[in-house]
């Protein structure tokens, strides 16, 4: 890991020293900054701060401010808090790499300072969604912070992108003699990146469309924006005023704003390599403006559906959080960030042992995130009674606490306000045909590859899906196998697994040593599903992207092999719901325990009751290997026999060639299960240097729609 740590004693406002610690974190995922306050130790309590919007990528020697500003940072150091801040690994809509960025900081905290006790985490705009997200990582990790303040979060997620689309397309429509300047087909409606000004430091600031004058001459030219209002003609008038009544503004800087995202921070989230890497996934075609001559005029999109996947899991809340304390505040009068996100955000905490309380500012003239200081010490101040006290704070007692030490500071928030649904602001689009469920399980192959596959779990609550990949090694390699493996996020019609790995040097059977097993990123899958009014039968068709860490992109089609447990529905209807095969109850992956993880099983049993088993092991040289095979009923009741092969001769992506594919026997294995929890695999290889033997394996997962245990 590289690492650069500077070390200098600072002295605060109330003369205790300081300790400041700054560095890279690993694998390119950003910087880091952490301050830590005189006698802070281990099992403290810590802050994470998340900054807001920055179009800029990361500056690879710079510092990421630890507060909102040096008034609240010292504060904070005053009361015992040690205070973390990462850059991100992105400029922009960071949220690609987000929580290997966000855990990989909390592991510097760890390592540098000590194992921090209680965890709040703090941000605005931008910064309040990675708040929420790094609570839901946090939580998934182990770790769970005691609360989070997200001040106007933009808690839609992917739906601020259908936003963005509309005001860029919305313009050319009432500006077709002045369009917005575009860039490279197939999307000529975008900047290319290089296009896009890197002297570009606050997007949030009106005038930052100045910076591309091709840009502001025809705004201006359209809508009188950036001249004297005296120039302004009446036609640039109505104009400007049908553009905003369409767009939900009726600032003229929020719609210079606006129009700053949707021309300079839509195109780098589309067209970055590390984001959406040309794959747009967004679209209006079915959308209604409201506007007869705007829907006639509009550019009409499609979109991608693998990307609006990808987009949609890293953006979007599950409210998976546990008890995490988490108190939402904005602004009313927002017109970047709405403050119908906050509806978005209520939905999600229903999945929440503890649910969001939200709070809103009544505010004289629009502003983002445009609290007083006094409004936002009461949200943090009753954010930290809630942690201590388990009460939950009302709109009244944060208006109560602002009033009272607010001096000549504003404190406004109404407790009668009522948040509308983000669609009274972001025009909603239709729903995807086919809603990933547990009909999605199974093994997936494209037939134009035919030797490798794919095996999907879908697990119980619909947010995560396990994706397997038993393929070939890379040209060049000395291995005759590989096999890659993550756990992903479904969303809607697809699931996005960030962070795949393969794994090697451990070896076979009695001398597997998890010591051994080497892990490594192997990169990111994103899979979409279209059942719905296309071939025969009840199984599914889709299709996967991969890239590669080292940025390698290639795709495949998809057609469903096999199912898990019942007869897929997907867009069928059945009178009577399909029911599971009883040996199903044993479908899921299994592998030796949590002391020994590094190889495994993955078994399933389709709707007739027929297995499947794929093994994920190594060979006796330490090499990846993967063993696969059928059987078309259980022996006796919970065991199975199976006759395996392990495929090989032929390489990864486009090297991989069907007809040179040798399956080739490798032995007998006889799985049994004692209870739905433990079983014990038997195996009796023919392969030459393969040692007989039998190994214990518990239950790693435990996919949806399963037959239930007796």
């Amino acid at each position: 890991m590289l690492l650069l740590i500077v070390l200098s004693s600072l002295c605060t406002l109330a003369a205790r020293a300081e300790t400041r610690l700054q560095g890279s974190l690993p694998d390119q995922l950003g910087r880091f900054q952490i301050d830590r306050p005189a006698g802070w130790q281990s099992g403290d309590r810590l802050i994470i701060y998340n900054h807001g919007f920055d179009l800029r990528p990361p500056d690879p020697t710079g510092a990421p401010a630890t507060a909102p500003d040096e008034e609240v940072r010292q504060a904070w150091l005053q009361q015992g808090y040690a205070l973390a801040a990462g850059s991100y690994a992105q400029g922009g809509w960071a949220m690609f790499n987000l929580e290997r960025a966000q855990l990989a900081l909390l592991a510097e905290v760890d390592q540098l300072i000590g194992t921090p006790g209680e965890i709040i985490v703090f941000g605005g705009s931008l910064g309040g969604l990675v708040s929420l997200k790094t609570a839901e990582f946090l939580h998934a990790a182990g770790r769970p912070a005691a609360g989070v303040l997200a001040a106007c979060p933009v808690a839609g997620g992917a739906r601020t992108w259908d936003q963005a689309l509309d005001v860029r397309l919305l313009f050319d429509a009432v500006c077709p003699a002045s369009p917005l300047p575009g860039g490279a087909e197939p999307l000529p409606w975008l900047l290319n990146l290089s296009d896009i000004p890197s002297s570009l430091s606050n997007i949030d600031d009106p005038d930052a469309l100045l910076t591309l004058a091709n840009a502001a001459n025809r705004i201006r030219q359209c809508t009188g924006l950036f001249q004297p209002a005296i120039f302004d003609t009446e036609a640039q008038r109505q104009r400007k005023a049908r553009l905003k009544a369409l767009i939900g503004v009726n600032s003229d800087d929020f719609l210079k704003i606006q129009l700053s995202y949707a021309l300079y921070a839509l195109s780098d989230l589309v067209r970055q390599p590390g984001k959406l890497n040309g794959f747009h996934g967004l679209g209006n075609a079915s959308i209604d403006y409201g506007d007869a001559d705007a829907n006639q005029l509009i550019r009409r999109v499609e979109r991608d559906q693998l990307a609006a996947v990808k987009l949609g899991a890293v953006s979007d809340l599950t409210g998976r959080w546990g008890a995490t304390k988490v108190l939402a505040v904005h602004t009313d009068g927002d017109q970047l960030v709405f403050p119908e996100h906050l509806d978005a955000l209520l939905q999600a905490s229903g999945q929440a042992t503890s649910s969001a309380v939200s709070a809103v500012v009544r505010e004289a003239a629009p502003s983002h995130c445009g609290f007083s200081r006094a409004e936002l010490l009461a949200a943090f101040s009753s954010l930290r009674d809630w942690i201590d006290s388990e009460q939950r704070p009302t709109v009244a007692e944060l208006q109560s606490r602002c009033q009272a030490g607010a001096g000549s500071e504003r404190c406004a928030y109404d407790a009668d306000y009522q948040v509308a649904p983000l669609s009274s602001r972001i025009r909603a689009r239709p729903a995807t045909d086919d809603q990933v469920n547990a009909d999605h399980s199974g093994a997936w192959f494209d037939p134009a590859f035919d030797g490798e596959g794919w095996i999907v779990e879908v697990l119980p609550g619909g947010l995560d899906a396990t994706v397997t990949w038993y393929t070939y090694p890379d040209s060049g390699s000395d291995d005759q196998q590989a096999w890659i493996v993550g756990r992903g996020r479904i969303s809607a019609d697809g699931i996005h697994v960030a962070d795949a790995y393969r794994y090697r040097g451990a070896r076979f059977g009695a001398e597997f040593d998890p010591a051994a097993v080497q892990g490594q990123r192997w990169g990111e899958l994103t899979l979409a599903f279209d059942r719905c009014g296309e071939g025969d039968g009840p199984y599914g068709q889709g299709s996967l992207r991969y890239r590669r860490a080292d940025g390698q992109l290639g795709e495949r089609s998809l057609i469903q092999l096999t199912v898990n447990a019942r007869t897929p529905s997907h867009c069928l209807v059945f009178i009577q719901p399909p029911q599971p095969s009883a040996e199903s109850r044993y479908s899921g992956s299994w592998f030796r325990g949590p002391a020994a993880p590094g190889e495994g099983i993955q078994f399933q049993v389709d709707d007739l009751g027929r297995g499947v088993l794929i093994w994920y092991s190594y060979d006796p040289q330490g090499r990846p290997a993967w063993m696969i095979g059928a059987a078309e009923r259980e022996v006796s009741a919970g065991r199975w026999r199976f006759s395996l092969q392990r495929p090989r001769g032929t390489g990864f992506g486009d090297e991989m060639t069907p007809a040179d594919v040798q399956r080739l026997p490798w032995g007998e294995a006889e799985l049994e299960f004692s209870s739905c929890d433990q079983a014990v695999l038997r195996w009796t290889p023919s392969e030459p240097g393969w040692a007989a033997g039998e190994q214990s394996l518990v239950r790693l997962t435990l996919p949806a729609g399963n037959a239930d245990c007796e």
